[in-house]
């Protein structure tokens, strides 16, 4: 299960990431921006499959979508 959710997490698959939490149980943020902001995350930092060309790109994405904590 978790190779095909880092799969599709890299791939930013959302049918696939949806289809893979529901299946397993497992909870996502219900808002589209957390949602997305979340995937990122977890393709920068938790995933090690990532090229840096992908990493940049969610380091970008981040920087231009995500609420720093107050």
């Amino acid at each position: 299960m978790y190779r095909e959710l880092d799969n599709a997490i890299i791939n930013l698959d959302k049918k696939k990431i949806l289809e893979i939490c529901a299946k397993h149980n497992i909870n996502i943020p219900a808002d589209e921006k957390q949602f997305w902001c979340s995937i990122h995350k977890l393709r920068l930092f938790f995933i090690k499959r990532v090229s840096k060309e992908l990493k940049e790109e969610s380091r970008k994405y981040l920087q231009e979508n995500d609420t720093p904590a107050m």
